[in-house]
C-alpha cells in the first residue's frame, strides 16, 4: 500500500483492522494450543529440547504456581477464564479463517 492510499485509508479500514486485531488476540491468547518445551540436560551436557505439551498460553499460565503474580493491575484469572469460556475452541478458529478471508479479498481488490 503507497502513503497516499495509507492517508486516504477511511474509518471502516480502521474498525475492520481493530476488529481482526481482537479476533486475533482472543484466538492466539486463549484458544491456539502451542507447543510448551521440556528442555532436558544430558550427561554430556547439550540440550534436548522435547514438545511433549501442547497448551494454549492461558492453560501454561494457569499451570503456575500463583499465576495471579503475573497478570497485570485489575486484571484476575476469573476473568481471563471467563473470556476463553465464551467461545469453543473452533468458534475463534473460523472467525479468525473468515476475518483473514475478507482482509484479503479486500487487498485483491486495491491491487
Amino acid at each position: 500500500m503507497s502513503s497516499r492510499q495509507a492517508k486516504s485509508a477511511g474509518a471502516s479500514d480502521l474498525v475492520q483492522c481493530s476488529v481482526t486485531d481482537r479476533i486475533l488476540r482472543t484466538y492466539l491468547n486463549y484458544h491456539r494450543p502451542c507447543a510448551q518445551a521440556d528442555v532436558e540436560i544430558d550427561e554430556k551436557g547439550r540440550k534436548r529440547i522435547r514438545y511433549k505439551r501442547y497448551q494454549t498460553p492461558l492453560e501454561t499460565l494457569l499451570a503456575l504456581d500463583k499465576p495471579a503474580q503475573y497478570l497485570r493491575q485489575g486484571l484476575s484469572i476469573n476473568a481471563l477464564k471467563r473470556i476463553a469460556g465464551t467461545l469453543s475452541d473452533t468458534d475463534p478458529a473460523r472467525r479468525m479463517q473468515q476475518a483473514k478471508a475478507k482482509l484479503f479479498g479486500q487487498l485483491r481488490l486495491t491491487a
